[in-house]
């Protein structure tokens, strides 16, 4: 859900904003403004989803869903509007790369040498102060920062030509599937609300660790083919109208759903409800090819899920977690005054073109000036050459 969320929120920004460029930029501050007074200004999240999300303790939200709820995105809630900053002054800052990179070598070694500098003096108490600090006070900040460090490494790794020339084949490989992975974590690596960790050879720890590596990059590889294929074949030319059908299809399937948990809650009853169900849309619909064999795929995977429960897995306990917060708003990331500093930094992210948070600026104007300086230098020379030797 959380992925999901703010992935609907991107694609909203992108689709009100369209092609023009203005346009995005002025939906991604208004994206910023609205992050910022829902989590940041005391008594609005609680207008918002408070009003509709339970607080009474369920399964992985002992303190309430809404609580819960809260947690999870206050700690995410600027990632998504940061990356789309940067993705806005993305253009800006190849500019600036591309024009850095013409200058004489010493000069371009200067100017980058100096909006280095800014990154790593913002970077260096970043370390000291606040990736030091304990979990519970880490999550408070680390909404307001997570972006220092980043900015950093990314204007560092693409420093120069030589730089940018390079890369790691299996970082790049797992680059691709990080979606996937992040997802599949819970499902293959953890389990029991990522207290347990799945042991497929005992008492070999590194193994272990291999042979379920393998099989959790490969998994994860799989549904990102699959995702893009699925994606393709569903929304195809007419996105918006296949759109509105799936959503039709992904209510009717929920529903459907809900029947099988109250009637049928266990996982054979659920996957013979699932055969029926694809059975039926099979013979008496009459679907295309794609969504016939998408419909097998989904029925077979719940017999395989059905099947593969039967099997005692064993998983061990993982370290033991941190004791949660105590009080009613403890461990939130919710602070308006860093919340007003970030989203003065995005704004001018955003009206600058600058993707490093003004670091670019310290190197334009030494640049600027040396550009000054030499066309000085060029002036005078011109001068002293165009001057004649006097014959009396």
């Amino acid at each position: 859900p959380l992925t999901t969320f703010y992935f609907i929120v991107v694609a909203a920004v992108c689709f009100v904003g369209g092609q023009n460029e203005k346009a995005v930029g002025r939906c991604v501050l208004t994206s910023l403004v609205v992050v910022f007074l829902v989590w940041d200004v005391p008594g609005v999240y609680d207008a918002v989803f408070g009003s509709w999300l339970p607080n009474t303790p369920a399964v992985g939200a002992t303190r309430g869903l809404a609580y819960e709820w809260q947690f999870r995105t206050g700690l995410e809630h600027y990632a998504s509007a940061m990356g789309m900053v940067f993705a806005v002054s993305f253009k800006g800052v190849v500019r600036w790369f591309t024009e850095v990179d013409q200058l004489a070598g010493l000069q371009s070694v200067v100017v980058k040498g100096c909006s280095a500098l800014a990154l790593c003096v913002a970077t260096c108490p970043w370390l000291i102060e606040i990736h030091v600090l304990p979990k519970s006070d880490f999550n408070t900040w680390h909404p307001y920062t997570f972006f220092i460090p980043l900015l950093a490494f990314v204007f560092l790794r693409n420093v120069s030509k030589t730089f940018r020339g390079y890369c790691l084949g299996p970082f790049r490989s797992l680059g691709r599937v990080t979606l996937e992975t992040y997802l599949l974590q819970h499902h293959l690596l953890m389990n029991g609300k990522s207290k347990t960790i799945l042991v497929v050879v005992p008492g070999l720890p590194l193994v272990n660790l291999g042979v379920v590596s393998v099989v959790f990059f490969g998994a994860s590889q799989v549904c990102f083919q699959a995702t893009g294929e699925m994606k393709d074949a569903l929304l195809g030319s007419e996105p918006l109208r296949n759109l509105g059908i799936l959503t039709l299809a992904t209510a009717a399937l929920t529903c459907f759903a809900a029947l099988v948990q109250r009637f049928l809650a266990t996982l054979l009853g659920t996957a013979v409800a699932v055969c029926m169900l694809a059975a039926v849309w099979v013979i008496c619909c009459r679907p295309p090819k794609v969504l016939r064999a998408l419909t097998v795929a989904w029925a077979s995977s719940t017999v395989a899920v059905a099947v593969l429960s039967q099997i005692p897995w064993h998983f061990v306990p993982a370290s033991a977690p941190a004791s949660p917060p105590q009080g009613a708003g403890a461990g939130v990331a919710s602070d308006p005054l860093r919340g007003l500093l970030v989203l003065g930094i995005a704004s001018v992210m955003l009206w600058s073109g600058d993707g490093f948070a003004g670091s670019l600026w310290i190197g334009t104007a030494l640049r600027k000036q040396l550009r000054r300086d030499t066309k000085y230098q060029e002036v005078e020379l011109g001068q002293a050459v165009s001057r004649k030797p006097q014959i009396a």
